[in-house]
């Protein structure tokens, strides 16, 4: 369930990409670790609507991960909607 997507003002992302986004965030959060489900729990997890809210104007995020063998990966992107 998507709480506030429709009533955020100024997001560019549809219901669609706020749906497909809430799929990931609820399939990854299955996959995780008892590390990780320790860490968010679920009171602590946000929606797909918190980020595309917060996420307005011009902005850089600097996304993280790791490969399967522990090395980081970090890449900066500009969130979809943003001008340049």
């Amino acid at each position: 369930m998507i709480v506030g997507a429709g009533s955020i003002l100024g997001v560019y992302e549809t219901e669609a990409d706020l749906t497909a986004l809430q799929d990931l965030l609820d399939r990854s959060y299955a996959a995780a670790g008892p590390h990780l489900r320790n860490v968010i729990t679920p009171e602590r997890r946000v929606g797909a609507a918190e980020p595309a809210d917060r996420l307005t104007g011009m902005r850089l995020l600097a996304l993280a991960t790791v490969t399967a063998d522990g090395r980081p990966i970090v890449r900066g992107t500009e969130p979809s909607g943003s001008s340049s």
